[in-house]
C-alpha cells in the first residue's frame, strides 16, 4: 500500500514539473522568436 501511495505522489509531483519545463521552453521560444522577428523587421525597414 505504501509503495503505491509513494508512486502516486511521485507521479503527481513529476507532472507539474513537466508542465513547468514545457511552459518555460515555450516562453523561451516566444521571446527568441519575437526578438528575431523584430530584428528582421528592422533590417527590412533599413533596406
Amino acid at each position: 500500500m505504501r509503495t503505491t501511495k509513494r508512486t502516486r505522489e511521485r507521479r503527481d509531483i513529476d507532472m507539474p514539473g513537466v508542465d513547468e519545463a514545457l511552459l518555460g521552453l515555450i516562453i523561451i521560444v516566444v521571446v527568441f522568436g519575437g526578438y528575431w522577428f523584430m530584428k528582421e523587421a528592422r533590417s527590412d525597414e533599413e533596406k
